[in-house]
Parts: C-alpha cells; structure tokens; sequence
C-alpha cells in the first residue's frame, strides 16, 4: 500500500513540475520580442529599418539609417549634413541586444547596440504607445529631454 502512494505522490509532483516547465516555456516564448516579419536583403533579413536626421554639435544634423536584421545584428549608415571637413558617410555594424521594458513601460523595446569596433554602446528605445518610433537614449538609459530631435522613424 505504501508503494502505492508513493507512487501517486511522486506522480502528482511530477506532473506539476512538467505544467511549471511548459508555463515557463511559453512565458519565455511571450517575452522574446520579435522585431518584424523579416524581409530579404542581400544575405541578411532586415527586420526594420527606421530613418531620420539627429542632432551634430558642428554640422546641421546627421542623416541616419538604422537596420535592424533578426539575427541580433544591425547598421548604421550615418551622413553628416553641412560638415565638408568631413567624410560624408560612415558605416557601422555591430550586434544588438534586445530587452524588454522600459521604466514604467514594460511592453517597451530596449536596443543595446554593440559596434564591431568596440566604440561605445548605444541605446534605443521603443515605447509601446508608438512602435514606428526609435528613440536615442543618453549612456544613463534615460531619453534625452531636449528640444532637438532624436527619433528615428520606422520606414517601409
């Protein structure tokens, strides 16, 4: 008798820690945050690209193209406005690390990007309320409280 329930208790936990792991599955599966529907380009999928001219301190503004690609990677094509001292466009690639929640917003979209040239990081947001927009946060992760644009539009 005792074999018996032994037997029924170790079932029963059994049981529950499998409906815990199939929970914690499809948890982790609700917190990876696609980007996109990947489009082909080239060898790469680009997930999003978004689009937009940030602020220069010594020309009118950096015209910037950032793609995004569903393999956690990503480029920045950056053309500086009105500067001829120097070289227009400049390219760079890196890895991204994609998190979840931002402050308050926990259905936000945090960008890390990490350039292969080991510069510094930097990090975009977007909140939940406007996923067309990207915005650049300081090195603090906090949004840049300026007059000056720094948002990037998703573009098709």
């Amino acid at each position: 008798m005792k074999i018996i329930i032994y037997s029924f208790i170790a079932l029963t936990f059994s049981s529950c820690f499998k409906k815990n792991a199939d929970a914690n599955n499809n948890l982790s599966n609700v917190q990876k945050h696609e980007i996109l529907s990947p489009k082909k380009i080239g060898d790469s999928a680009v997930a999003v690209t978004f689009s937009g001219v940030l602020p220069c301190a010594d020309c009118e503004g950096i015209k910037t193209e950032l793609k995004l690609f569903g393999d956690e990677a990503y480029e920045m094509t950056r053309t500086f406005v009105g500067d001829p001292g120097s070289s227009n466009n400049t390219i760079e690639k890196g890895r991204l690390t994609l998190e979840r929640g931002f402050g308050k917003d926990n259905d936000a979209s945090l960008y890390i990007l990490n350039p292969n040239d080991s510069k510094n990081k930097e990090y975009y947001v977007i909140l939940s309320s406007n996923n067309n927009e990207l915005i650049k946060l300081d090195e603090d992760l906090k949004i840049i409280n300026s007059s000056q644009n720094y948002k990037l539009q998703k573009t098709e």
